[in-house]
């Protein structure tokens, strides 16, 4: 099983090779010793230096990578320019980072200059080349800078995609003592090839009604150690055979088990009727790719079907018993109720769209409510509904905009339906499938002791973005689930092979200080390829799938592990000081938060409607941060989240908290969770 659209990759480019850089650590001792067995994770294929007490470690492009100044301070090398995909214009650089927000200017100045000193942390820049003048132009116009057929390629190259991580040698406590901060385990934010996760021995502890499944597993770690990371495991191995329903996942096809288009009848017998096997589909994709009339009405009678024999079978009385969710293609068909900001952000129609239960049961289409299917057509007495997860490119996610925009489409749907269960369908790469500049992909650097295989894949998201993702994802809804290919993965990097993606041509070899030829296994100067039968080391980083679990992690941190969400999530009032500027005063007066039919700014989240409060909208429109307050029978907590801050700015800030008022200082515009007791 492949997630297979095409990703074009045969276009010339003319690139400007960087040298490997001389001076970093060889990274690719083999595991001797587990980290689940008391052993140190050796981290393969990544460039490492220590500095200041500071391990340094980045997966560097063909074009791009970092220089470690003595002092800790961090460069990015990268071309100024670089020639469009049909070698007539000189394409000027634009760096983003993690939220694909454009860095302030300070530290784009600095780390293109003499250097950034970061926080600890994980990062990862997007490094655009575009035919444009200014960071604006780049938004307002990236349908032609990027996407479309007819200007692309004059107007744009390949993405790199570059990851950094900056972490102390020793390990510091998970909790800050001084402030309070619930921190992400260091080496958990190591940047890796590996879903290293999987290895390290923290584990996931999740309420029962929430799960984070995965499709990739690396085959040399036993799998009982791997479910103590995970829910589920998408069901597409044979060696998932024995293990109980309860702990698979799937993504449906209408093919039966030769392979051949099945019935209907044939997918509802087929189907497992355990209540916690969680079903996506692509059914709809299937019928109508093979010229199948009411491709969308027989998934939904799949769904139906599935849904009816779970009632008679197994005594089911609602949808929020089971975790049947929605077919990946309905959204496009008029089932989901989701609403973009970028495209026609309207304060009033989307505060409208939060002020009713009737309202919420509408779709905004046209600019117009109209009816959405999920109500209209029954699926809500059948199934659950999924919010989509494909994040696609820079062109569909700038300048930190998913994050409000996810929330407040996760509020709508539990406004439209407190008692339905919701799952975000995700996927930790982006194929482009709505960018043709992202469509090439990106050539990462495996680093070896001697050189640099080079290789061209997907884009491969990095940590932070996709620990937003499952963050919310998983403190508002109920699952998360990341599709992928299910290549099967180990942790040898001599068990590389040529990326699979479309188009990629062959992989390279660049040694320390020389040329970038063809990689010849026949060359004993060059790696020497090992075979493994359980698997094939990473053909792109997956940085970010080490981020979903962290942010799965820190929702188990605060609901399982300690609750303190149960009894209330809600918008705070707030002020905060960016660096001591006051014109950054945040909110905190009368007029924020909004307070909701519940007589309070409780988010609406699963169980949980609180119609009229839109305080996310108003947030974004402000550009203000997002503060919320939570509360449990084992103490509160304080989400924190600065989108619009940059790296290294510093946040003052103050909470008015149910507990009485609560300051605390962080840097950058990453997420915060605070303990208040």
């Amino acid at each position: 099983m492949f997630r297979g659209r095409a990703v074009c990759l045969s276009v010339t480019v003319a690139l400007i090779a960087i040298s490997v850089p001389a001076g970093a650590e060889p990274t690719v001792a083999r595991q001797d010793r587990p980290p689940w067995a008391g052993g140190e994770f050796h981290n393969p294929g990544v460039y490492s230096q220590r500095v200041q007490g500071q391990r340094f470690e980045w997966i560097p492009t063909q074009d791009v990578t970092f220089s470690i100044q003595p002092d800790g301070r961090v460069k990015l090398l990268a071309p100024l320019t670089k020639k469009s995909f049909d070698g007539v214009k000189d394409c000027r650089r634009f760096i983003y980072d993690h939220l694909h927000k454009r860095l302030t200017a300070a530290d784009e100045a600095a780390l293109c200059g003499d250097g950034l000193r970061l926080p600890n942390g994980s990062y990862g820049f997007a490094i655009l080349w575009l035919n444009a003048q200014s960071y604006d132009e780049v938004f307002a116009q990236p349908w032609n800078l990027t996407s479309n057929p007819e200007t692309f390629r004059s107007n744009s190259t390949s993405v790199d995609y570059v990851y950094l991580s900056v972490l102390p040698l020793t390990a510091a406590p998970d909790v800050n003592s001084k402030q309070r901060e619930l921190r992400l385990p260091d080496d958990l934010q190591r940047v890796s090839w590996l879903p290293h996760y999987q290895v390290l021995s923290h584990e996931l502890t999740l309420p029962k009604n929430k799960g984070f499944g995965v499709t990739r597993v690396l085959w040399d770690v036993p799998l009982d150690e791997v479910y103590k990371k995970v829910t589920h495991i998408q069901y597409s191995y044979s060696a998932l055979d024995s293990v109980p329903d309860s702990r698979k996942w799937k993504t449906t096809q209408a093919f039966d088990h030769s392979g051949n288009l099945a019935s209907v009848e044939w997918l509802i017998n087929d189907h497992s009727l355990d209540k916690d096997f969680i079903t996506v589909a692509e059914i709809d994709e299937n019928f109508g790719q093979r010229g199948i009339a009411n491709h969308a009405e027989r998934a939904q009678e799949v769904f139906a079907g599935v849904y009816k024999r779970m009632q008679t079978e197994r005594g089911v009385t609602s949808p929020n018993q089971v975790r049947l969710y929605d077919d990946y293609f309905s959204a496009l068909e008029g089932y989901d109720n989701s609403v973009s900001f970028l495209f026609g952000f309207d304060v009033a129609r989307l505060e409208k769209g939060l002020s009713s239960e009737e309202l919420a049961r509408k779709r905004i289409f046209n600019e117009q409510f109209e009816d959405c299917y999920y109500f209209s057509k029954g699926a809500y007495k059948y199934r659950n509904w999924l919010e989509g997860g494909y994040l696609d490119s820079f062109a569909h996610t700038p300048e930190g905009i998913r994050i409000y925009n996810e929330i407040y489409n996760y509020e709508r749907k539990f406004m439209a339906a407190p008692d339905r269960r919701v799952l975000k369908f995700s996927w930790s790469n982006a194929e482009g499938v709505n960018s043709n500049m992202y469509r090439t992909g990106s050539t990462s650097r495996l680093h070896f002791a001697n050189g640099d295989i080079l290789r061209q894949d997907v884009v491969a998201w990095p940590f932070h973005m996709m620990l937003n993702e499952s963050f919310w994802a998983l403190l508002l809804g109920n699952d998360f689930v990341m599709w992928h290919s299910n290549l099967p993965l180990v942790q040898d990097p001599l068990a590389f092979r040529d990326s699979g993606a479309t188009g990629a041509g062959p992989t390279s070899w660049q040694p320390t200080g020389g040329d970038i030829v063809d990689f010849n296994p026949q060359d004993p100067a060059q790696p020497q390829q090992v075979r493994s039968e359980l698997g094939q080391f990473p053909p792109n980083p997956h940085v970010g799938e080490s981020g979903a679990f962290a942010g799965a992690w820190l929702v188990a941190q605060i609901t399982a592990v300690s609750d303190r969400t149960s009894k209330t999530l809600e918008y705070a009032p707030f002020t905060y000081v960016v660096n001591k500027e006051p014109t950054q005063l945040g909110y905190f007066n009368s007029a924020f938060p909004q307070k909701g039919a519940l007589g309070n700014a409780q988010v609406s989240r699963y169980g949980v409607a609180n119609y009229g409060q839109a305080n996310i909208v108003r947030s974004y429109e402000a550009k203000k941060p997002i503060c919320l307050f939570a509360a449990g029978k084992d103490g509160s907590a304080v989400i924190y989240h600065n989108v619009y801050c940059g790296l290294t700015d510093v946040n003052h800030v103050t909470v008015q908290t149910r507990k009485g008022k609560k300051s605390f200082q962080v840097t950058g515009n990453t997420l915060h969770v605070m303990l208040m007791d």
